[in-house]
């Protein structure tokens, strides 16, 4: 693009930071695009086709380009020498009319909307090798700052509603209804966080094009070569920070890790550049700013909508960010990961309908596989039948666990704490499809724990191949029990399983390849008898469950169905 785009020395930083904002926009507006219209409407396979057909639209047109150059250099050839004409540009021995160009640039455009703010500021750059300092200082500043103001005034940049949300068990999805909330949520906060740091970030690409564009013949060349670094640089600080950084240092330390090099980089202003005085001022910053942030626990404790001195358990690893908060109002306490709301201590609700109900009904439950730790409720509840000799909890967020153990030494966690000394339970941090696929073992209970049906990824938990690979792994007369908060979700899994008990009026479905026994009051007495470790709570909710138990023939034609590849809850 840069080959056949740029053709003026006296522009090519303008020219260049163009074509790099219209794809950095391009990004985003594709960002928007397919989780908000192509994957509710198209599926994942129906938005990677719709793109498929972009790209071959772009080789047809690039075909008809290369067939109509030829024409013309053909055509050019045959006619008596003339002088150019006004309208043709010559570049590197190749004749583009304009047309040619307008299609280039539609053709790119394809990949981006228009950024041009940053390429008409890159001709008045004077000093390229302060600019791109400058920018870069400022980008590194600027995150930190705004993640510092998280901490240390709340109330004059985020609303209190802001903070209330961060605590809430549920997330917030756009909707028309609130328009107001939304944007904030979508557009103001966003903004805030990263709008002046991605500003700065391709305002120092302009920098270093008005840096090194010296000649127009290598203009191509050394724009790959400065992409190829920047990708380098990119990856190799992933892996950095990805696999070392974080679990070592923590998010905060991280950052002031990232500030330390920033103010290497005020220093070599210093060294190498006549504003000494300036990048002082701004290595001085940086450094305040290092030694300024919030510890890791205040940070996260904020994101949490906690306020200082709250009670507040969180873990930080590798696999993600988990935390309890505590609710003064109805005495439990929530257990949230990345940021949503899991299920809460002490245990019940759905979570221990799920665990409880299918050993009641399964006549000799002995090893046991449930998807999804949470709080541990639903391994806890399934924990209750004496016949249960094994049960294996897969947890791909292992910081779950952790605060679990962190939670259990407290006063208030001697439920969790007899819960995880349990000799029969065991957690696994593998993900649970990679495991069921690849491995032989039969259970007699599989359980998906309940995750919100429109979280990220939570339809590989609800999709057709994820409850046919596990009735693959049930033994005979196993039984398959999962929530069903949605008709999709229903749909899909009576789609699977030939014979299905719906309890709790459908909300709770437990599902085999062999007919399930219809025995209501044994199953209420084996529930009973366990009283002493479910607590009368639980038993109440699990026989209420019990008592709108239903056995029907449904037409599901109505209703659509989950797969990996349209997970229809997840984008609805």
């Amino acid at each position: 693009m840069t080959r056949a785009f740029v053709r003026e020395q006296a522009i090519v930083s303008k020219h260049i930071s163009l074509l790099y904002g219209l794809n950095t926009l391009g990004a985003a507006f594709g960002a928007i695009v397919s989780p908000w219209i192509l994957m509710p409407y198209l599926g994942i396979k129906g938005a990677i086709s719709f793109a498929a057909v972009i790209n071959l639209s772009v080789a047809l047109t690039a075909i008809a380009i290369r067939r109509q150059q030829e024409t013309s250099t053909y055509a050019a050839r045959s006619a008596p020498m003339q002088p150019q004409a006004a309208h043709t540009v010559q570049l590197s021995g190749v004749s583009s009319r304009p047309a040619s160009l307008l299609l280039w640039f539609a053709l790119y455009s394809i990949s981006g909307l228009c950024a041009v703010a940053r390429a008409f500021w890159s001709n008045r750059i004077r000093n390229p090798l302060r600019a791109f300092l400058l920018c870069q200082c400022g980008a590194l500043a600027s995150s930190a700052a705004v993640l510092a103001l998280v901490q240390f005034a709340p109330l004059g940049v985020f609303t209190m509603s802001v903070w209330h949300y961060w605590g809430e068990h549920m997330p917030h999805r756009p909707s028309w209804s609130e328009p107001a909330w939304s944007l904030v949520l979508y557009c103001w906060l966003p903004m805030l966080f990263m709008g002046l740091p991605t500003a700065l970030m391709g305002l120092s690409f302009s920098a270093m094009q008005r840096a090194v564009q010296e000649n127009i013949e290598q203009s191509s060349y050394r724009v790959g070569l400065l992409q190829f670094g920047n990708i380098l640089g990119c990856t190799l600080g992933s892996l950095l920070v990805g696999l070392w950084l974080i679990e070592a240092l923590g998010t905060v330390n991280c950052i002031r890790f990232i500030l330390g090099a920033g103010i290497g980089m005020g220093l070599l202003g210093i060294v190498i550049t006549n504003y000494r005085k300036l990048f002082i001022a701004v290595s001085i910053c940086m450094t305040l700013l290092m030694w300024g942030m919030p510890s890791n626990r205040q940070f996260w404790q904020a994101l949490h909508g906690q306020a200082a001195g709250a009670r507040f358990f969180y873990e930080e690893n590798l696999t993600g960010v988990a935390a309890l908060t505590h609710d003064r109002s109805e005495g439990r306490w929530t257990l949230l990961a990345s940021g949503k709301g899991q299920s809460s201590i002490p245990f019940g609700l759905v979570h221990s309908k799920l665990g409880a109900l299918p050993v009641a009904l399964h006549a000799n439950p002995q090893a046991i596989a449930i998807v999804g730790l949470g709080s541990g409720g639903t391994a806890w509840s399934a924990l209750s039948q004496t016949e249960v000799q094994d049960v294996r909890v897969f947890e791909i967020c292992s910081a779950e666990e952790s605060v679990l153990r962190a939670f259990a030494l407290t006063p208030e966690g001697a439920q969790v704490d007899e819960f995880l000394r349990d000799t029969r339970l065991s957690i696994d941090s593998r993900d649970a499809r990679f495991v069921l696929m690849t491995q032989s073992t039969q259970y007699d209970i599989i359980e998906a724990d309940a995750i919100l049906p429109h979280g990220a990824f939570a339809g590989y938990v609800y999709s057709k191949e994820f409850f046919q690979l596990c009735s693959r792994r049930l033994k005979s007369g196993g039984l398959m029990c999962s929530w069903a908060p949605t008709p999709a979700s229903f749909a899909t899994f009576r789609e699977v399983f030939p014979y299905v008990i719906e309890l709790d009026g459908g909300g709770v479905l437990v599902g085999s390849q062999q007919m399930i026994p219809m025995d209501q009051e044994r199953w209420r007495n084996r529930i009973r008898a366990r009283a002493e470790y479910l607590g009368q709570a639980v038993v109440d909710d699990c026989i209420g469950a019990i008592d709108r138990s239903l056995v029907r023939d449904l037409d599901l034609s109505q209703f659509p169905t989950n797969t990996d590849l349209i997970p229809f809850d997840e984008f609805n």
